[in-house]
């Protein structure tokens, strides 16, 4: 009899929602780091992902995505 996983989400647990926890973590960025980034597909999340980047100091370099003009949109 193998058990089915809910990962927390299932009637097992209440089913409800709750928040992920505080961590005091950041990846390190060394100085001499200065990569270019390229998005592969620019749906919705990726204007969260452009704003921590560009607050990080990275060069957005290349956008793509399977419908040309949510590229050039993003």
């Amino acid at each position: 009899m193998s058990k089915k996983l809910t990962y927390g989400l299932g009637s097992e647990t209440g089913g409800g929602r709750f928040e992920a926890p505080a961590l005091d973590y950041r990846p390190r960025n060394p100085k001499t780091y200065q990569p270019k980034i390229g998005l592969i597909g620019c749906g919705g999340i990726t204007q969260s992902h452009l704003s921590a980047y560009k607050q990080a100091g990275y060069e957005v370099a290349a956008l793509c995505d399977v419908k040309e003009a949510n590229a050039e949109a993003r």
